[in-house]
């Protein structure tokens, strides 16, 4: 049994090996592309090219390119590739374009592609020079570009190129409502609508090539959603007067006018004061905001509001059929509390309310509000102790025991 156990656990052991050493394999082989620097030397007759020449250098494997300056007859450049990918380095000199080219060894640093010029073999002008085929320039553009509607909207082309030359010419070609045509390498225009509209990219090079691409431009609605204006009001009270003032927002904008009705009398001012010649005053207060957007919000609350208030004192009497813990709160704070069946407070005008427990009663806890406005004199009378089903049924038992047993007894 040993035995065979050890021979499943090397079974294992060696499928663990293999799979480790295959990905091994495999990571060590994955390329990634990464920059890869490029440098060369170009002479003519052996000598350093003027300053100033231009060195379009390309991976012919993932297209990447770009172009170098020369400078004391050397360029330099990087693009993104891997190892074993194909460089090409081209120059037009004299109007023939000379090129080399070199497979990249990632493990140099640099890869270097010189090209020499030979003009003694080259006539000037040569009688008849060699042909080549002039490349378009290429397009790179998105094929969907998004937008809003009355917002600026760029179109840029600068990641355009032309491999064997430069563009001479950027020309758009939108198809909205009217169509417009526009020529820059960055232009910009505005849509009025929302929608999908069609385009086209014509880009033109110094050979006369030409390329076109067609792009789509799609319009939503304005980025800004307009929130409502937030309408509030507060007040204070300074004797016989009542000053209203508007507290209202606006999260994305600003209070432009404001409406107040006050039990039916209009005002327009941020901060209305209004004066009254009686103690209480019943108000239905209406306030109207409108925002630099045009939107309007509104609040209405309905106010009772007492002016010149004084407090008065008046005896509140209560009278309990039974013992009780008492407690008197007013606002929810404790004014008043004490225990047995009579009490006799002095407090002031307003809304109180009463809480008593019936200690006979099991403790139990009773509530009601009293509106003190005068001396006041209250007999309450609690809810009597109730007797339970079960202390009845109980009662009943017993009763006809003692009936059964007296029988018993008398015969």
């Amino acid at each position: 049994m040993n035995s065979i156990r050890l021979i499943k656990y090397g079974i294992v052991f060696i499928a663990i090996i293999v799979v480790l050493l295959t990905t091994l394999f495999v990571i060590s082989n994955a390329q990634i592309p990464f920059p890869i620097g490029i440098a060369g030397r170009i002479t003519v007759d052996e000598n350093p090219i003027p300053d100033g020449y231009t060195v379009f250098v390309k991976n012919l494997n993932n297209g990447d390119c770009g172009n170098a300056t020369t400078n004391n007859g050397f360029f330099v450049i990087a693009l993104n590739g891997k190892n074993e990918d194909i460089i090409e380095a081209s120059i037009i000199y004299n109007g023939i374009k000379y090129s080399e080219r070199t497979v990249a060894n990632t493990s140099n640093a640099t890869q270097w592609i010189n090209i020499s010029i030979i003009t003694g073999q080259q006539p000037s002008p040569p009688p008849s020079p060699p042909q080549y085929e002039n490349k378009q320039p290429v397009i790179i553009f998105d094929d969907f570009i998004y937008g809003y509607v009355n917002e600026p909207l760029e179109l840029n082309a600068s990641l355009c190129f032309d491999e064997d030359g430069y563009i001479t010419k950027y020309e758009w070609t939108i198809f909205s409502y009217p169509p417009v045509t526009l020529i820059g390498k960055v232009v910009n225009t505005t849509f009025t609508k929302s929608g999908t509209f069609s385009g086209i990219l014509t880009v033109y090079d110094n050979a006369s090539a030409y390329s076109k691409k067609v792009f789509y431009v799609v319009m939503n609605d304005s980025i800004f959603i307009s929130l409502p204006p937030i309408a509030d009001f507060y007040y204070e009270v300074n004797n016989n007067n009542i000053t209203f003032y508007d507290n209202s927002s606006d999260v994305d904008g600003i209070i432009i006018n404001r409406t107040w009705n006050i039990n039916g009398n209009t005002y327009y001012d941020n901060i209305v004061t209004l004066s009254f010649d009686t103690n209480i005053v019943e108000l239905n207060v209406t306030l109207i905001v409108k925002d630099n957007d045009g939107i309007i919000s509104s609040t209405n609350k309905f106010l009772r509001i007492f002016l010149n208030e004084k407090s008065e004192k008046y005896v509140l009497k209560l009278n309990f059929d039974r013992k009780v813990i008492l407690t008197i709160k007013k606002d929810g704070k404790t004014v008043e509390s004490g225990d047995g069946t009579k009490f006799v407070f002095t407090l002031d005008e307003g809304v109180y309310e009463i809480i008593y427990n019936v200690i006979s009663n099991g403790g139990k806890e009773y509530r009601r509000n009293i509106n003190l406005y005068k001396d006041t004199e209250i007999d309450i009378t609690t809810e009597k102790e109730k007797k339970t089903p079960a202390f009845d049924i109980l009662l009943v038992i017993i009763s006809m025991g003692v009936i059964l047993c007296i029988r018993r007894y008398m015969h």
